[in-house]
């Protein structure tokens, strides 16, 4: 496989952090370039602007409900926040014997609850009902497609330090971070936002949608028609073609 794609003349990466782990694995960083994944929601998830609603601040997980992902370190963070100030929701599927674990790390706080699997097309009502959404993950995400979906629909986002999502999520402009792998941390972060629920509106006003599938595709075809033209210019085609963009 190393072989294969040493071969390439362009080398597409999903994120900074992608393409830095490529780097440091011995491929040439000259031939790597950044096309950052979009986010695949539906139509049906639209950005608006969001605003304090009163309590509980509503703080949503979404995804898979694993270790890898930090689902333990949300639950820990929050058992010691009052439950008529804070609502913490896990959208996702989720083993029973990790459910038991993760509402024993909460404390059995009255404001953890566990929403089950879902899917795409449920995704649009769970992200207008929650404030917040968390991506507290312990693995360096290459990009965090959990995140692009929240932001696509106008959520500030708190967020672990690590991997591809520092890319799009600032902290103290559309976000906020957090040190990975740090409950106390995360907990901190939690609290400025129950604390100070005016910085929702802040923060989601600064939460840029993501690219969509369309755009993306868009600039993958012209990426690989400016290589393609590049090619003919160095094997000296007379007639090479110049990268276009695709007709609406």
């Amino acid at each position: 496989m190393r072989e294969r794609l040493l071969q390439a003349h362009v080398l597409l990466a999903v994120s900074e952090f992608a393409k830095s782990v490529y780097v440091r694995n011995g491929y040439p960083a000259d031939r790597l370039r950044v096309e950052p994944l979009p986010t695949t929601v539906s139509e049906g998830v639209r950005w608006r602007h969001r605003k304090f609603g009163g309590y509980p601040v509503r703080f949503g997980f979404l995804g898979r409900v694993s270790p890898h992902k930090g689902a333990h370190l949300l639950a820990e963070a929050v058992a010691a926040i009052p439950p008529h100030l804070v609502r913490c929701t896990f959208y996702g599927d989720v083993n029973p014997d990790d459910q038991r674990f993760l509402l024993a790390q909460a404390g059995h706080h009255p404001g953890v609850c566990f929403a089950g699997r879902y899917t795409p097309d449920q995704l649009s009502a769970i992200l207008d009902g929650i404030d917040v959404a968390v991506l507290p993950s312990v693995m360096r995400e290459t990009r965090g497609l959990v995140g692009l979906e929240a932001q696509a629909a106008g959520l500030p986002i708190i967020a672990s330090d690590s991997g591809a999502l520092v890319e799009y999520v600032q902290h103290e402009v559309n976000g906020l971070l957090f040190r990975s792998g740090s409950a106390p941390a995360l907990r901190t972060a939690l609290l400025r936002i129950v604390e100070e629920p005016s910085m929702i509106s802040r923060l989601s006003n600064r939460a840029a949608p993501p690219e969509r599938i369309p755009d993306h595709g868009e600039r993958i075809v012209r990426a690989y028609r400016e290589t393609a033209y590049d090619r003919a210019l160095e094997t000296g085609d007379e007639r090479p073609v110049l990268p276009a963009p695709i007709p609406a």
